[in-house]
């Protein structure tokens, strides 16, 4: 018969947490407005031990979902929870803004999923008790917190968590230097957790139908701008043409003002017919001096 020895949850010295405190949980009598995804194939539950729990006999995931955050707890903020897992399996933790629905996001593949991902172990804890500290990312909008398992294989698999906790500040500079990580060892394949600071709120704005309509109405905009530069440019002419007109009547000087007309239009159309027009042959024979003939092809 095999024993399996679990380490002792670590302790903390984050504030007392209350049940119908929204930013944290300790399951001491419910899951404190957590949710399961019933899209999943296996659901979260808590037990006289105060944690929440997940067990699963077949391949498959489980997902438990927080309530929705203001989006300005994310600025400064992290997101602490304490796990522990048996056998091999796969523990995240995703931040996903309103914005995206829940039946879309978990349709998207891992490689999208990396950004919104803070939190991302794979191995076997062998029931040990470790916490993870994440920064929360700036999306610029209301956001929930996801917390998935999954098991890849059919064995008998247990994860367990507990106080789960939106910090502060200076809260979450506490939470990580007392938090309890997991050594670099074979038993563990992957282990992330994000650590950055936001700065600047990051925006993920898929090229959508909307995007396309933007950029049409865009070029639609260029184009009538560069109309209208054009019947600026057209009018100035003319008000010129008038202007010279004006002036030299004035000085009595009528066939001027005919001859400029004339040299403007037919210069005009000389450019639009010339490339159409075939050049004509000219020729010439002097037999004599009083026959002159000249023949036009």
């Amino acid at each position: 018969m095999t024993s399996t020895t679990t380490t002792p949850q670590p302790t903390t010295t984050q504030k007392p947490r209350e049940d119908n405190d929204s930013l944290s949980c300790d399951f001491h009598h419910s899951l404190c407005g957590w949710s399961n995804d019933h899209q999943a194939d296996d659901k979260w539950a808590h037990n006289v031990n105060e944690i929440a729990f997940v067990t699963m006999t077949s391949i498959g995931t489980a997902r438990l979902l927080s309530p929705v955050y203001d989006r300005a707890l994310g600025n400064t903020g992290c997101f602490s929870l304490d796990y522990s897992m048996l056998v091999y399996n796969k523990l995240r933790v995703y931040q996903k803004p309103k914005k995206i629905e829940l039946q879309k996001f978990v349709k998207f593949s891992t490689e999208s999923k990396m950004d919104y991902n803070i939190f991302h172990i794979e191995g076997d804890l062998k029931g040990h008790w470790y916490t993870s500290v994440s920064m929360l990312k700036q999306f610029g909008d209301e956001f929930q917190i996801i917390i998935e398992v999954n098991s890849p294989s059919v064995n008998y698999v247990i994860a367990e968590i507990d106080n789960v906790a939106i910090l502060q500040g200076s809260e979450c500079a506490t939470a990580v230097t007392d938090a309890v990580t997991p050594v670099p060892s074979r038993a563990i394949d992957v282990y992330y957790v994000n650590t950055e600071v936001p700065t600047t709120t990051t925006t993920i704005s898929p090229y959508t139908s909307t995007t396309k309509q933007t950029n049409e109405m865009y070029q639609g905009t260029t184009s009538i701008f560069l109309i209208l530069i054009v019947t600026l440019v057209v009018i100035i002419l003319i008000l010129v043409y008038i202007l010279v007109a004006v002036l030299i009547r004035k000085r009595g000087d009528a066939d001027a003002v005919n001859v400029l007309g004339t040299n403007i239009v037919g210069t005009y159309a000389r450019r639009s017919t010339d490339k159409d027009t075939k050049t004509s042959e000219v020729g010439y024979s002097t037999t004599n001096a009083d026959d002159f003939i000249i023949n036009c092809n």
